[in-house]
């Protein structure tokens, strides 16, 4: 999800965050080697000029960036960023947020982008780590000379729904399954779910960090995780979405992406960091597919609840799913 992510458009470059990620393979050992392969984006920038867009809230780029020599775009969600003022005396161009409203200033001239919660990506302001992309594009396109309504208006329009961005941060409103409602109540017989395939610790950080802002009766996760990740990792990710307090945990098989461990024994360490956490055995459920744990943590939801689904398999498969959820009257 939200590592170091790369648009690479013409001579211009923007680096939004980095975290540990695929250490160990593919000769990456360490976060210093992941730095240096992810900004090889740097290389074209040697040949042709152009700016290097940075965020200046994540102090990895910023150390990085001591030791960058070409011109610079730094953006934040705060406006007082002591990297935003330097940079700004300098005379460079910086983009940030103030009191919910988007602001891309250079050399003095300040320019109203848009509003926060008019970007649907950002769930009105919820998921920062959206609005910090956000940040990153306007900066971006502002270097590469788009108006501030072509901007403005591509960002609006992009919906992060199932059609526009399928599994990266969809928020859904569903009726709840007819078993599940209540005659009697007064209240809209609908929850909400929440879907990422976020699958390390910074993602689902970043996710469960947006699910808290986000309103809910009960919260409920469906999380899978593949037998690449340490014993460790995997324990640090359940320690992560234990922050929220779930009602009900789901820690699916994911048969496929077992990677050399055995059925049974990812759950096994999911369910013990659990335990030692104070969750009840009542709580923990496990399945032998993404789909299956998904089907049965909707029988478990009231009116109201917020259902988390991070990390799955059978992606088409869950997502065609939920699509038939939206139908039912």
């Amino acid at each position: 999800m939200i590592n170091v992510w790369n648009l690479v458009c013409l001579n211009q470059r923007v680096a939004a965050f980095y975290a540990e990620e695929h250490l160990g393979e593919y000769g990456v050992l360490s976060l210093a080697d992941l730095v240096d392969v992810k900004f090889t984006i740097l290389r074209p920038l040697e040949v042709s000029g152009g700016t290097l867009v940075l965020n200046a809230d994540d102090a990895g780029l910023v150390e990085y960036a001591k030791n960058v020599n070409h011109p610079l775009c730094w953006f934040s969600l705060e406006k007082d960023s002591h990297i935003l003022y330097e940079h700004r005396k300098q005379g460079g161009p910086i983009c940030y947020v103030e009191q919910g409203k988007i602001y891309f200033l250079h050399h003095d001239s300040v320019k109203f982008i848009l509003n926060v919660n008019e970007i649907p990506i950002t769930l009105n302001g919820a998921a920062r780590y959206n609005v910090a992309n956000s940040l990153g594009v306007i900066a971006l396109a502002k270097n590469l000379g788009f108006s501030n309504e072509v901007i403005a208006g591509a960002l609006k329009s992009f919906q992060g729904d199932l059609k526009d961005n399928p599994g990266r941060g969809n928020y859904l409103t569903l009726p709840l399954p007819k078993p599940n409602r209540s005659q009697n109540s007064t209240e809209e017989q609908s929850f909400q779910v929440l879907i990422d395939f976020a699958h390390n610790a910074h993602g689902l950080s970043a996710i469960c960090e947006t699910l808290i802002r986000l309103p809910a009766k009960r919260r409920l996760v469906v999380a899978g995780h593949v037998g690449s990740h340490s014993d460790e990792e995997i324990r640090e990710m359940t320690r992560v979405v234990a922050k929220i307090k779930p009602e009900y945990f789901y820690s699916p098989e994911m048969l496929d992406y077992l990677r050399g461990r055995k059925a049974g024994e990812i759950s096994k360490l999911v369910f013990d960091e659990l335990r030692q956490l104070g969750y009840a055995e009542e709580k923990l459920s496990t399945a032998n597919t993404c789909l299956e744990a998904v089907k049965s943590a909707v029988e478990h939801v009231q009116a109201g609840d917020l259902l988390m689904l991070v990390g799955l398999d059978e992606r088409k498969e869950t997502l065609a799913y939920l699509e038939e959820l939206k139908l039912q009257i």
